[in-house]
């Protein structure tokens, strides 16, 4: 029932044969991870996130893509390190971020890739370091990202 729930929510946040209704969908996500499905979990941090059919609120997003994050959400993993990097609902936390960009990109996520590059690029003080950053930004060119190179390190 609870999938039925999240298929429901797909419906209402893209107005595919209902009208779009994001307040819908959210609640509908919401029902779905509060019943413990797992594959809501992103879907009700995404709504914090953006304030896709509810107040925005960082913190509560924050605490969905943990959720989802310790599932082994890839995209959970890469938008939570977005909040830790930029400290938005709650401290800002250079090595979490990391750390969840790192088990995205390793599950094949081109954009945490491509973050962690930058990040590593930006905060590179050391030759590992740049190392470090240009591995990444090779990983992320192999899975098909167009990198300028004049702004590789």
């Amino acid at each position: 029932m609870q999938g039925a729930k999240v298929n429901l929510g797909v419906l209402y946040e893209n107005g595919h044969g209902v009208p779009q209704d994001k307040a819908e969908a959210a609640r509908l996500y919401s029902d779905a991870a509060k019943q413990g499905l797992a594959v809501a979990y992103c879907d009700v941090g995404l709504a914090y996130d953006k304030g896709w059919g509810v107040e925005q609120d960082y913190s509560k997003a924050r605490y969905w893509y943990q959720q989802a994050a310790s599932t082994g959400d890839e995209t959970a993993q890469d938008r939570l390190a977005d909040l830790y990097y930029l400290g938005l609902g709650g401290s800002r936390d250079r090595s979490e971020a990391v750390r969840w960009l790192t088990a995205a990109a390793n599950q094949g996520s081109l954009s945490a890739a491509i973050k962690l590059g930058r990040i590593l690029t930006d905060e590179a003080s050391s030759a590992a370091g740049r190392i470090s950053a240009l591995t990444w930004f090779e990983i992320a060119r192999r899975r098909g990202a167009q990198l300028d190179p004049a702004r590789l390190p």
